[in-house]
């Protein structure tokens, strides 16, 4: 029975007037979704560009921005305007008539270097947040979701929009030892424990479950049968420090003290296990190449000034060569950090005792894996997160002091830098990742 207002851009939303305010309708069932009322009374409301938020005006001259399907409000802006409500872009305005002089007020609706407090676990009482291996903020298609287990009552698993802390998605029972996000952000990957709170029960399967649902798509072949027996493997389950999707999402690879596994996500079968870490030489990171024909693993190697990357081919996954790279100090690191554009530089991060501080940022050619041009130091304190931009040409590093750099990865220098120890003096940074090309997210406990 409303006055009809406008339809979203596929024309499955139908905003209509209600008596109370506004109604959000699905046009194929003819179901409302949502009501949304606003103290002052409404004016005007319209469809954001590119989503189904609902930007509206009201009587008071404040702007509200709203979720069409749920009809949670998502921002309130007093005193910008009274009609015509505006979107571009990520921005939202009003004409404001009632101004001295009539004016168009902008907004820009997402926090710029503000804290947003989000609750963990709240069954928990907030006791039992806490962060399993792999990264703690995955971005999927700008959208940042953030990934904590509730440890205490719930045991469980849960996904949350980091914007505005809705929950996402909850895996109830079961808790994961480390998990990591396929490039198309709709798997996620995750070692899972045998069962509720069986933390001393040794590590369970890696599982690939749809991000959407939840639900298990797969769950890969143990990898430990292939293994020498060792304490890291129990029930046939590989113990994972990490794990990391080729480019293509088609094979995961995982690893830690005990060796290193390699699995096609298809038929979920291994197609390569490697031998445990040795006495005198420690595996740390993988990478595979742009193109997905490569996969590098380097090696921390004690009392040498090398570090070893080890080079396999995707196609066949034999081993095609080990290249030493000489660096300035023994026992370094190397974790690495993205690729070029164009996919001829390899960045990483090098450092003796990695995570202690002073690491360097440094260029090595894809093809050689030679070092290229001069190194620079990332932080003087432990450099705990970082993250590359979308478009390959920036990199955003965090440092346990609270410092956040933005690197222009061409120039070699820091074009940005942040104190978040100025805004949370108690906070370290268990996140960072790049909403699009030009803004970053981090993530604080």
């Amino acid at each position: 029975d409303g006055w009809p207002i406008a339809l979203n851009a596929d024309g499955s939303l139908l905003l209509l007037e209600g008596v109370d305010g506004m109604e959000v309708w699905d046009t194929g069932s003819g179901q409302m979704l949502s009501s949304i009322s606003h103290p002052g009374g409404i004016s005007q409301g319209h469809f954001r560009a590119g989503d189904d938020a609902i930007v509206m005006t009201g009587w008071d001259r404040t702007l509200t921005l709203w979720d069409a399907r749920s009809g949670e409000n998502r921002g309130t802006y007093p005193a910008a305007g009274m009609t015509r409500p505006l979107s571009f872009g990520d921005r939202i305005g009003a004409v404001d008539w009632a101004a001295d002089v009539p004016a168009l007020v902008i907004v820009d609706p997402e926090p710029r270097g503000e804290p947003l407090a989000v609750q963990l676990c709240a069954d928990d009482e907030g006791r039992g947040a806490f962060v399993v291996g792999g990264r703690t903020l995955e971005m999927v298609n700008g959208h940042p979701l953030l990934i904590a287990e509730c440890a205490l009552k719930s045991q469980s698993t849960i996904m949350l929009d980091a914007t505005t802390g809705s929950e996402d998605l909850r895996i109830d029972g079961n808790m994961g030892h480390v998990q990591a996000l396929s490039p198309d952000g709709r798997r996620l990957a995750r070692q899972e424990e045998p069962g509720p709170g069986d933390w001393e029960e040794g590590t369970g399967p890696v599982v690939i479950r749809d991000l959407a649902s939840g639900e298990v798509l797969a769950t890969l072949d143990p990898a430990c049968q292939e293994l020498p027996d060792t304490e890291a493997c129990t029930d046939r389950y590989l113990f994972m420090d990490w794990m990391d999707w080729s480019s293509d999402g088609r094979y995961l690879a995982g690893g830690g003290m005990p060796g290193l596994a390699v699995w096609d996500t298809t038929n979920g079968q291994t197609v390569l296990v490697t031998p445990p870490n040795q006495p005198d030489k420690e595996r740390w990171d993988v990478a595979f190449s742009p193109d997905g024909e490569r996969m590098l693993v380097s090696w921390l190697i004690f009392g040498s000034d090398t570090v070893a990357i080890d080079e396999y081919s995707t196609k066949t996954w034999e081993l095609l060569r080990q290249v030493p790279v000489p660096v300035e100090v023994a026992d370094a690191a190397l974790m690495f950090a993205g690729w070029s554009p164009d996919g001829s530089i390899l960045y990483g991060r090098l450092g003796a005792d990695i995570g202690a501080g002073n690491e360097t940022l440094v260029w090595l050619d894809a093809e050689t894996l030679e070092q290229q041009g001069p190194v620079v130091t990332l932080h003087d304190a432990a450099t705990m997160q970082d993250a590359l931009s979308p478009d390959g040409t920036r990199l955003a590093t965090a440092s346990a002091s609270g410092e956040v750099r933005i690197w222009d990865l061409a120039e070699r220098s820091v074009v940005h830098e942040i104190q978040l120890h100025d805004i949370l003096p108690n906070e370290l940074p268990a996140g960072i990742g790049w909403k699009d090309d030009t803004r970053v997210m981090v993530v604080t406990e």
